[in-house]
């Protein structure tokens, strides 16, 4: 073999090496980049998690909607919202949570059923997983609580907007027209619930938690309930029902208490770009 015909074979097997090489650090790289881009992709769930219970508790007497509207329809920021409203520790920010969790939920029956009850029950709410659906264990505990925490009173009360903005999410003829308008549970229609809550009265004998302390009587209770069941009302922003809200705004045997809640609630639809 000659000099050159050695060289010709050294140099062809150090090419060939080289090529094996690159193919190696090219296909180690693609790897990395892969494992990256999942470890990117799968970081920010724990991070949902932290921003909207963040956000639920710099929440103030305003609810930011605007921040909240990365957060609607997503799992894990409606199971974080769930898991507050679990935890004692958080009971001050309770009321902000079932705001919270009526906007950024999809409409579910099963969710509007547990929310009614949780409102007039004495007991917290109850223990929820959202998995695409809803899946509830029944509270048993809170039966002797009579009296409630300011907290957990306003989260109560908090539960007609969230059911407004449930009610929203539906066609306008998904409830109005298929519903028996007698049966004033969200399992029946959320929107009906809502309208029976307008009259103060239909709370007094549904409601099993006694008045919170600033309340004087129950009286007041009952028409704070149906203050907030005019502006849950207000919040769907259907026809039906800011026809509902003017024909109450010409009434004059209701309290200046509600004639606010239907001027608020008429300004807030007229206002709404959405509907």
């Amino acid at each position: 073999m000659t000099p050159n015909t050695r060289i010709q074979k050294v140099s062809a097997i150090v090419v060939r090496n080289i090529k094996l090489v690159s193919w190696f650090i090219c296909l180690s790289m693609c790897f990395v980049v892969g494992t990256a881009d999942d470890a990117l992709y799968k970081a920010p769930r724990p991070l949902v998690s932290q921003d909207v219970k963040q956000m639920v508790r710099n929440m103030m007497s305003a609810f930011p909607r605007s921040q909240a509207d990365g957060f609607i329809g997503d799992q894990v920021a409606i199971n974080s919202v769930l898991e507050m409203l679990r935890d004692s520790k958080e009971e001050a920010y309770w009321p902000s949570a079932v705001l919270v969790l009526g906007y950024i939920s999809p409409y579910d029956s099963t969710l509007a059923r547990v929310l009614a009850d949780f409102l007039e029950s004495a007991r917290d709410f109850p223990s929820c997983t959202y998995n695409g659906r809803y899946t509830c264990r029944k509270e048993t505990s809170g039966l002797a609580r009579r009296g409630i925490s300011t907290s957990l009173s306003r989260a109560k009360l908090n539960v007609l907007l969230a059911l407004g903005d449930l009610v929203r999410k539906l066609p306008e003829k998904a409830e109005t027209e298929t519903a028996d308008e007698s049966c004033v549970h969200p399992g029946c229609s959320a929107f009906h619930y809502l309208v029976a809550g307008l009259k103060p009265s239909h709370w007094a004998a549904r409601i099993l938690w006694n008045e919170r302390p600033e309340y004087m009587t129950k009286d007041d209770r009952d028409e704070d309930l149906a203050s907030m069941a005019i502006k849950g009302l207000g919040i769907t922003c259907r026809k039906d029902a800011i026809e509902m809200l003017r024909q109450m705004s010409k009434q004059e045997n209701i309290s200046v208490h509600l004639h606010e809640a239907v001027a608020e609630s008429l300004t807030y639809c007229s206002n709404d770009s959405t509907h």
